[in-house]
């Protein structure tokens, strides 16, 4: 298999989603290799710093943070860890991204065990995550797609912030859970039907990970005038083809099944190359315990009332970086935002916030200075000797 060349599709991350393929992701997956317990042990999702949810995985005996995501068709190895653990290369890929082609390789993980399940001969691919990784000041050496997804469920207590796997076919809820179906599950993308603030019906991708809430086509929320009459800045995203400037908006309004979510930031994406115009991430879901069983073409929903009356988080900076082990380069800063107005421009280096210099503890890893309630002072010391003070204040 040396010389094959297969054809995937990889999305954005930081501001959209992990990774999503088009390709066959079941091949290689020995689906008769499962065994286990019915249910796996809770696991501490850290939402308060980590932008994806995590479970343990081992692959091939060594434990590992395996990110969980639903938009990717097949699972995903950091490429310097597929050589340390010396996988077997198995061919090359080309990605397909919300905006442009990505190269990448494929290897073969011998074993894949999980609580509650093992997979053996799983062929993965393989991309260099270094941006990605600098931008959430985070490690993402394995990423479970859809080709584990399938075999398993996963159950998200997000109000508990606890995450556990489950044995799909033994998956069951009391009726206090609402059950949506799920479209495409046997396909590249599974898909929810949504409206959109009373009047936009279409269905959009469960994309577990993705850390914003919803990003959509820019020519679909174009076409159907979703960005008239309303507040529109923009944000910087980094995938695994590089930075990428979007817009963003609040969005009023969306309905999925009988729940009503409200002031939901979205991020609008040129050149969109997804089957669907709407991609929903895991923050959607932050007021539910949810559980997604591609198995069963299933998504089970229970609210948490207190949960749900609280509003979505949402950067009130302005600022776009990269995050070093000394300072943060300024990639983006949106227009008409505190930083904007504070003067702060593409290409500065933050070396100090809130009158303490920058380093690998300093602001801790994970943290949005930026999602700090608005009127929060901000002061920035740049490396250029400059100061700047300003407020926190939404605007977009």
């Amino acid at each position: 298999m040396r010389n094959l060349q297969r054809r995937e599709a990889l999305a954005a991350i930081g501001g959209a989603a992990l990774f999503a393929g088009r390709a066959s992701a079941t091949a290689g997956l020995r689906r008769d290799s499962i065994a286990g317990p019915d249910q796996g042990e809770w696991h501490p999702l850290n939402l308060g710093s980590a932008r994806y949810l995590s479970l343990p995985a081992r692959l091939n005996d060594k434990p590992f943070n395996a990110v969980i995501d639903s938009g990717a068709t097949r699972s995903v190895i950091r490429d310097d860890l597929a050589l340390d653990l010396q996988l077997p290369f198995e061919g090359s890929t080309l990605a397909t991204t919300f905006t442009g082609p990505v190269s990448g390789s494929l290897y073969r993980v011998d074993h894949l065990a999980l609580d509650v399940a093992s997979f053996h001969h799983v062929s993965v691919a393989s991309y260099d995550m270094s941006g990605i990784e600098r931008s959430v000041s985070s490690r993402i050496p394995f990423v479970i797609g859809q080709d584990v997804l399938r075999n398993v469920a996963v159950e998200m207590d997000f109000p508990g912030d606890r995450a556990r796997f489950l044995t799909a076919s033994t998956v069951g809820h009391p009726a206090s859970h609402r059950r949506l179906e799920v479209q495409g599950a046997d396909r590249a993308f599974p898909s929810l039907a949504i409206t959109l603030e009373g009047r936009l019906h279409d269905y959009a991708i469960i994309d577990l990970g993705s850390a914003l809430p919803m990003s959509i086509s820019r020519e679909w929320a174009a076409d159907l005038g979703l960005l008239r009459d309303r507040r529109v800045s923009t944000t910087m995203t980094v995938g695994a083809e590089g930075q990428a400037v979007s817009q963003i908006f609040t969005l009023r309004n969306a309905r999925i099944g009988p729940f009503t979510l409200a002031e939901i930031p979205v991020c609008v994406v040129e050149n969109w190359q997804m089957e669907r115009p709407i991609n929903i991430g895991w923050p959607l879901f932050a007021a539910f315990d949810a559980t997604l069983n591609l198995g069963a073409d299933s998504l089970w929903l229970r609210p948490d009332p207190v949960a749900l009356a609280k509003p979505f988080p949402k950067d009130r900076s302005g600022i776009g970086g990269v995050r070093y082990t000394d300072h943060i380069r300024v990639g983006h800063v949106a227009p008409d935002s505190p930083a904007w107005h504070a003067g702060l421009r593409a290409g500065d280096d933050i070396v100090a916030l809130d009158g303490r210099a920058i380093d690998q503890a300093w602001p801790a890893p994970g943290e949005r200075q930026g999602y700090r309630p608005a009127g929060t002072p901000v002061q920035l010391g740049l490396a250029d000797g400059r100061h700047m003070d300003f407020q926190l204040a939404d605007y977009f």
